[in-house]
């Protein structure tokens, strides 16, 4: 009987795991970049360098924000130092419809395979962000537990990952118009009125509104009556 090679989990910050949660289910987080007002932080677990408390209270100020996907070699020099250890990688990524995260994951695993060609770098397109992201992480750690290898593993997500639904609503509607998920139009009479969106991610990991709904209280009443 072949010997099943180790492989580590990892995935990005996107999936909004703590840092004891990355202890605990022993996983790495790729941090992506956070851009404040000229300023560049990295999303660490730890929030050594920013917390999300403070990247919140900052935007509520009206101070712009947004964030950037890990680059090739971010990708290219974490995955190069599990190789190094001589583990199989198996990177849950955020989704490919709302970031290039995954997209940069693919050319540095396509680089490494030239360098460590022996070993596997699989690669899951979450479809996902936030809990539904970080639950795809929980599942294939429990998984790895139960003895499950690298390509069981993966296979296993890229089936459950269509299972994961997202509906949620947001309180600022300029923060969607700046990424351009609306239109700038939208976003100004939105706020006059009020009206807080429903919004899901479809089968391709992209943001969709499924309706409006006035007032943020009502908005959250609607998530609760279609749990």
């Amino acid at each position: 009987m072949l010997e099943r090679k180790a492989f580590d989990i990892v995935t990005d910050s996107s999936a909004d795991l703590s840092y004891n949660m990355c202890k605990e289910l022993n996983v790495y987080e790729i941090p992506l970049s956070v851009y404040i007002d000229g300023k560049v932080f990295k999303d660490y677990p730890d929030e050594k360098e920013i917390s999300r408390k403070s990247f919140y209270e900052i935007l509520r100020k009206g101070i712009i924000g947004h964030t950037s996907a890990p680059n090739v070699s971010d990708f290219y020099n974490e995955f190069e130092r599990i190789l190094k250890n001589r583990k199989n990688i198996l990177y849950i990524a955020f989704s490919s419809g709302l970031s290039a995260t995954y997209a940069n994951a693919k050319i540095a695993a396509g680089q490494l395979k030239e360098v460590y060609p022996e070993s596997k770098i699989l690669i899951c397109d979450s479809l996902s962000a936030s809990l539904g992201q970080g639950l795809l992480v929980y599942f294939a750690v429990k998984k790895k537990e139960l003895g499950y290898s690298i390509e069981e593993t993966f296979n296993f997500l890229e089936k459950e990952k269509f299972n994961i639904c997202h509906f949620f609503t947001v309180g600022d509607l300029h923060h969607l118009q700046r990424g351009g998920r609306i239109p700038k139009l939208t976003a100004v009479a939105g706020s006059i009125l009020n009206i807080k969106p429903i919004l899901h991610m479809d089968e391709n990991g992209k943001l969709v509104k499924l309706y409006n709904i006035r007032g943020r209280k009502n908005a959250i009443e609607e998530l609760f009556n279609n749990l």
